[in-house]
């Protein structure tokens, strides 16, 4: 049966790529498996002794943070303003609504004060007309 040649660096490498592109965890097992067999302690070692690959972040201009900040800053303080504007016609709404309030209690109490005064009266007339009869 003819041997396997040994791995190459290059070879982990390609394989270290695939496995990050498909966003799987990069350990010597799952670098077996793609690569289809070699040393376990051939990948170990590489993996020990090569640096993971460097995040870069894209690179903007600091004038364009700078607008972008200042575009941010203003929709804040915007918002800001539109908070601050709905809390105070939320208070003059609540305002109106007690206003209301007491008004209708105020008006039923007085309704039901006239409609106690006229069974009263009517109560009496009764009285009367069966003191007459």
């Amino acid at each position: 049966m003819a041997r396997r040649k040994a791995l190459t660096r290059a070879e982990i490498a390609e394989a270290i790529e695939q496995l990050t592109e498909e966003g799987k965890d990069v350990t010597s097992t799952a670098l077996l498996k793609v690569l289809g067999g070699g040393s376990l302690s051939t990948i170990s070692r590489f993996l020990r002794t090569t640096k993971p690959p460097e995040q870069t972040q894209p690179s903007v201009e600091p004038e364009t943070l700078r607008k972008r900040i200042a575009e941010l800053e203003s929709i804040n303080r915007e918002g800001s303003a539109t908070i601050a504007q709905l809390t105070y016609e939320l208070a003059q709404s609540k305002k109106d609504t007690d206003t209301a309030q007491q008004a209708l209690s105020e008006i039923t109490a007085a309704y039901y004060r006239e409609l106690h005064n006229r069974l009263r009266c009517h109560e009496c007339s009764q009285r009367r007309m069966k003191g007459t009869a």
